[in-house]
């Protein structure tokens, strides 16, 4: 049995977490081994937000402080069941057979309490460790639906003098994430292997210590979604009828579903994944070198989505099975000893890997289904499931620098000095010349909104590409603009021994592949307005303006004053960025698609083992001392915090808007064997 605590803590956070394990094991009779694990967690976490009169939620309170109290909890266990019995047939026959049971449960509960108008000059610490001193004003308290599954598994194998190998895997889970009738998945596996090295035909080349060739098909589930998606949540009806389960007395049932924009699916059901493989593992020389090639195919069907539906039912959008689809990938592994003597071993492991996710299929009525990243939304919808195409494109306009003044008339007479050229088209109706326009008008609203500067089509405004010539910027115009699968990954380390000091050094890459940095377009905008604005980068000290330094006099609109258009041209010129009070809503664009390719070094161990005949005598029969680091450095261009953003992961990746960068970790340790 063992116990953990853990705590870490800045000026407002505290975290605990005390993990129970426990195991049992029996063997009753020769080759049947019983075993039981029970593990047991509590995390409880508690943050504490202090906003001074200075600050938003301060300001919006008559300018005095706000304190938010807000306290976690999450249990969780898995217990574990499983009898494993072994025997051998004439010295060559080998079976094996396991069966097992395991069930988990973890669930969430959640308490707020918030208080507003204390004192103006009270201190963080006074305010939050006496809440009376403010005004209660929110109190708030949630426990979530249990998560809970229960598995059944076993599995048979077979083994002909080392020789022969075949396994066969069944699983069965059951999820509450499920409605009855739809919980249940079952998920068989088969593989089989053949070691050509123990061939007797083999026995004379010794430079190969092993070569065995695998493969495997089976099938595996998914149930990554939220509680209750299934569910009918009910209500007291807002006609003011009974509560859930209470009838009239004509026998009627009052109930309305709880309030949400999903609405419950009780069809839903496993997310079912087929997998394919083959794959090689090569020994040579004496051990010295290994190799693992493998290539696989995977076919994912019912996949688990949130899909748009009809409005008429009360709701936006529902999770249902959809589509289909297919990811074909190819891993190398290489593991060698590069020197190896008496009291020394260095060794080295490399791995590398490509693989490709396209969409073969939707549902029954749609070949294409938009979704928008939840962190930072844009105007349009910037990811898509299209079937034919790949899983993770990023859609969006491709920039094409700022309007130029040569691409404008002015008129002093007029408010707006700029006027576009005019439109030029063909006979076919193609675009020939002119100002490209934003927006489907002259005013370019569909775009970029209106500035303190006027509207969007105007010398020093963002240009983006009209890529089907009509002259106009629009939604149209929006094509793939970046890739967030990495077109190679892997990693590589070296371990190694000297004596009695030992080391480890590990380091991941990811190449090719793009990042939407949201953060650095909400640090080169206005948010929401043109007079508010979060923060913004230093560069833009020399982009664009349309006041003069000297006065502050708007040239821009200043029609009256002499020579006020070639003022207002000239110190403009050779600028490269736009106004950050230009770009008051979120358009996704080519400007802030970075190549997010890194490698990163992961970890670095080194340690020390004190002498046997020296720890014998304290009763140990080892003690070594350890220093280790984790994510020690990164090697990237990518200008943000961090590459390693949602990587892989959802529909919407590869976005990175107020992300942390992943932590760096010194730790120092003592392993004692007695």
């Amino acid at each position: 049995m063992c116990k953990e605590f853990h705590q870490s803590a800045n000026p407002f956070l505290h975290s605990y977490q005390y993990v129970n394990q426990i195991s049992l094991q029996w063997q009753p009779i020769e080759g049947l081994m019983l075993r039981s694990d029970f593990a047991h967690r509590l995390t409880f976490a508690d943050q504490q937000r202090f906003f001074g009169p200075l600050t938003k939620e301060g300001t919006s309170n008559y300018n005095l402080p706000v304190v938010q109290l807000t306290d976690n909890k999450t249990e969780s266990y898995v217990w574990t069941n499983t009898a494993s019995y072994n025997f051998t047939i004439n010295d060559d026959h080998e079976f094996s057979a396991l069966l097992g049971q395991e069930i988990s449960s973890s669930q969430k509960k959640q308490d707020y309490v918030a208080s507003r108008y204390f004192p103006k000059e009270i201190s963080a610490d006074q305010a939050i460790n006496n809440m009376a001193l403010g005004t209660p004003y929110s109190l708030t308290s949630s426990l979530s639906t249990p998560d809970r599954m229960a598995s059944f598994f076993g599995q048979v194998s077979y083994n002909y003098a080392d020789r022969y190998l075949a396994s066969f895997t069944m699983r069965a889970d059951g999820s509450t994430k499920f409605a009855p009738g739809n919980q249940w998945g079952y998920f068989p596996s088969i593989s089989a292997g053949w070691v050509i090295s123990e061939e007797p035909f083999m026995k004379d080349i010794e430079w190969i210590s092993q070569l065995k060739i695998r493969a495997a098909y089976g099938l595996s589930g998914n149930n990554n979604l939220s509680d209750d998606m299934w569910r009918y949540l009910y209500t007291i009806n807002s006609s003011g009828g009974p509560g859930f389960g209470e009838s009239t007395e004509f026998g009627e049932k009052y109930y309305s579903a709880a309030g949400g924009s999903q609405l419950p699916n009780p069809e839903i059901k496993w997310e079912t994944t087929t997998t394919t493989n083959i794959a090689a593992d090569i020994s040579l020389f004496d051990s010295r070198i290994t190799i693992t090639p493998e290539i696989y195919w995977k076919k994912t069907t019912d996949l688990i989505y949130k899909s748009d539906i009809i409005t008429s039912s009360g709701y936006a959008t529902q999770m249902q099975n959809i589509g289909e689809t297919s990811n074909k990938g190819f891993e190398l592994t290489v593991n060698g000893d590069i020197l190896r003597g008496k009291d020394y071993v260095l060794s080295a492991n490399f791995t590398f890997g490509m693989n490709k996710m396209k969409v073969e299929k939707l549902n029954s009525t749609d070949n294409i289904i938009w979704d928008q990243n939840d962190r930072w939304k844009s105007s349009f919808n910037d990811y898509c499931l299209k079937v034919g195409d790949e899983v993770g494109l990023i859609y969006g306009f491709v920039y094409d620098g700022l309007y130029g003044t040569d691409e404008f008339t002015y008129d002093p007479n007029q408010n707006f000095l700029a006027v576009p050229h005019p439109l030029v088209f063909d006979e076919n109706g193609k675009y020939v010349s002119g100002t490209i326009l934003m927006g489907e008008g002259t005013t370019g609203s569909g775009i970029f909104n209106d500035s303190q500067s006027g509207v969007a089509t105007l010398p020093g405004k963002v240009k983006f590409k009209d890529l089907n010539g009509d002259g106009h910027i629009t939604e149209a115009d929006r094509t793939v603009i970046g890739n967030t699968n990495p077109k190679y990954q892997g990693g590589f380390g070296l371990s190694g021994q000297w004596k009695d000091f030992d080391f480890t050094a590990n380091f991941t890459y990811m190449l090719d592949f793009d990042i939407n940095n949201a953060t650095a377009y909400a640090l080169s905008s206005s948010s929401s307005s043109s007079n508010q604005f979060t923060n913004v980068l230093s560069k833009f000290n020399n982009a664009w303006r349309y006041t003069r330094e000297s006065d502050m006099e708007n040239m821009y609109k200043n029609y009256y004053l002499d020579k006020a258009t070639d003022e207002y041209i000239s110190m403009n010129a050779g600028k490269t960025l736009w106004n950050p009070a230009d770009i008051t809503n979120n358009v996704t664009h080519s400007y802030f698609i970075e190549d997010g390719s890194f490698l990163r070094c992961s970890d670095i161990t080194i340690g020390y083992t004190l002498p046997n005949k020296l720890t014998s005598k304290w009763g140990m029969s080892k003690l070594r001392f350890y220093a280790s680091c984790s994510n020690l450095f990164i090697i990237t261009d990518y200008s943000g915090y961090d590459p390693e953003v949602d990587i892989q992961t959802g529909l919407t990746c590869g976005m990175d808007y107020n992300r942390y960068p992943r932590s760096r970790s010194f730790v120092f340790g003592v392993n004692m064997n007695f």
